[in-house]
């Protein structure tokens, strides 16, 4: 059964030895702290790990024009819920990024387009239990330095 944002942030508290909670408005300290906790914490562990059920494969587009300087000849538009790399395809090195949404190559893709492999935020509720559970116990960590 998939659980909510609340849920979530309600079983962390419990372990934490805090009451459980049914909505975040109006909460005490520890509570408004998870609730910015959760929001920093998931992107975050997400992208330490290749979670299969975070991945995503798509095509990078082409952003024109082409960046100033003397080293890149072609830049690359990444996808606006990019967290991490994991492939691209065909196989290349030869490549920045920068700024976050942006990939600077010399991989030209008029014979074949550039693919990418990357790990993403996807939505709370369709997370597996097996990540929530690790969650869970990831956000009670982090939290539990604060109220100690």
């Amino acid at each position: 059964m998939p659980l909510t944002k609340v849920q979530i942030i309600s079983q962390s508290l419990t372990l934490m030895g805090k009451k459980p909670i049914q909505n975040l408005l109006n909460q005490s300290d520890i509570v408004t702290a998870a609730d910015q906790a959760f929001d920093m914490l998931l992107p975050s562990v997400l992208s330490t790990g290749f979670w299969r059920f975070a991945t995503r494969i798509q095509m990078l587009s082409q952003v024109l024009p082409a960046p100033i300087g003397g080293y890149w000849t072609f830049a690359y538009q990444l996808p606006p819920d990019y967290l991490k790399l994991v492939h691209l395809w065909p196989h290349n090195y030869d490549y920045e990024m920068y700024e976050n949404h942006l990939m600077y190559s010399n991989f030209n893709n008029q014979f074949s387009p550039l693919f990418i492999e990357y790990i993403f935020a996807p939505l709370v509720q369709t997370l597996p239990s097996y990540f929530t559970l690790y969650f869970i116990y990831e956000l009670a960590c982090y939290l539990s330095l604060s109220s100690a």
